[in-house]
């Protein structure tokens, strides 16, 4: 399928572009792509890249569901959108930029009224799916980030989570942990991360405890 068609297709199957679009202006700007080319592409206008505006467009319908689930499942699934849209082992910065542009988009998606925001569109799952299909992810870490979304999970649902710096400090402790989980010198690596986190009260018992859920969830 040409890909001005496989444009004109997502247009069709939703979320309208004309809420869309707007929505995703801080993703084109992330992947550097004028926003202006998708138009173009659905009018029939060449674009030897088209396969670009593709991908953000595919990207910013994925992060459109994950911005239209209830707050807390959508903190339980940004580990796995992580793990999707930037494969493999992150830096810290890296990390932050992710989780400040998903909270920019977030902001720009209840800025719409309601009747946009329940557009009838792909459900995230669907588009997940959709998504790891189209763009497998080719990062040869990328088996251990899905690995550390698993680790995660429980530390992200532990008491509630509806705070954005709690989810922040939670993900950077899971990390944390999923190093000294793997360091050669436990001891050592256990006492560097008590340093960074030193209002946890006793990280080897949530270590422990993250690593026993961590083999039950794993097949």
């Amino acid at each position: 399928m040409p890909l001005s068609a496989a444009l004109r297709a997502l247009a069709r199957s939703g979320p309208p572009f004309h809420a869309l679009i707007p929505f995703a202006t801080p993703l084109f700007e992330a992947y550097d792509v004028d926003v202006e080319r998708v138009e173009a592409l659905l009018t029939g206008s060449p674009d030897p890249f088209a396969d670009e505006v593709l991908l953000v467009v595919e990207t910013a319908r994925l992060l459109w569901a994950y911005c239209a689930l209830p707050p807390d499942e959508a903190h339980e699934r940004l580990p796995g959108l992580e793990a999707t849209l930037l494969p493999g082992a992150l830096r810290d910065d890296e990390r932050a930029a992710f989780h400040v542009l998903v909270a920019e988009l977030e902001e720009h998606f209840h800025d719409f009224d309601e009747d946009a925001r329940n557009a009838v569109a792909p459900p995230y799952e669907a588009l997940l799916e959709r998504y790891r299909s189209h763009y497998p992810p080719d990062d040869p870490r990328d088996d251990e980030a899905e690995a550390i979304a698993v680790f995660a999970r429980p530390l992200l649902e532990r008491d509630g989570l509806d705070d954005p710096d709690e989810l922040d400090r939670r993900t950077d402790l899971a990390h944390a942990l999923w190093e000294v989980a793997h360091a050669d010198d436990r001891a050592a690596a256990l006492a560097v991360a008590q340093r960074a986190f030193p209002d946890e009260r006793d990280l080897a018992l949530l270590l422990d405890d993250l690593v026993a859920q961590f083999r039950a969830a794993r097949p």
